[in-house]
């Protein structure tokens, strides 16, 4: 299992950057929509990280930050995902609390899987965005990633 997901979190790194890159290379063509939508991808999976460490996270999840960060948020977001990985067990129970306040438990595996099929919804919404602005849309299937 942690192989497995080892190569999604390899996958959904490379994709995030390719829609990164292609947004900030077209930012005149490219509405805010897309911009925050980029965002929110690599915000959401910060505090999913966060939640997995015990560690507070009171991020807004629809703010743009500067674009250039992404990149390199997207990749610490990566490390931290794979440094999760390699030490939780992921059948355990995590304990945390929503934006709202609210508590859950949830496995580990669940939030992993959690934050890459929320990354794939997201790009599917951006790549969606991204024809409609006349700019190719970004190879985001899994399956093209693996062969």
């Amino acid at each position: 299992m942690k192989a497995f997901f080892k190569g999604l979190f390899a996958f959904d790194k490379e994709v995030n950057e390719k829609m990164i890159t292609t947004i900030i290379d077209n930012s005149a063509k490219v509405d805010e929509r897309t911009m925050l939508l980029i965002s929110h991808i690599v915000l959401v999976h910060k505090i999913w990280n966060n939640r997995m460490l015990q560690k507070e996270s009171m991020l807004n999840t629809w703010m743009l930050p500067d674009l250039t960060t992404l990149v390199a948020d997207n990749s610490q977001n990566n490390q931290t995902s794979l440094d999760i990985l390699t030490s939780k067990d992921l059948s355990a129970t995590l304990t945390y609390h929503n934006t709202k306040g609210t508590g859950y438990q949830n496995t580990y595996t669940d939030v992993l899987y959690h934050i890459i099929n929320h990354n794939n919804y997201h790009r599917g919404q951006i790549n969606a965005r991204l024809k409609d602005s006349g700019i190719e849309p970004i190879i985001a299937d899994y399956i093209f990633y693996k062969r």
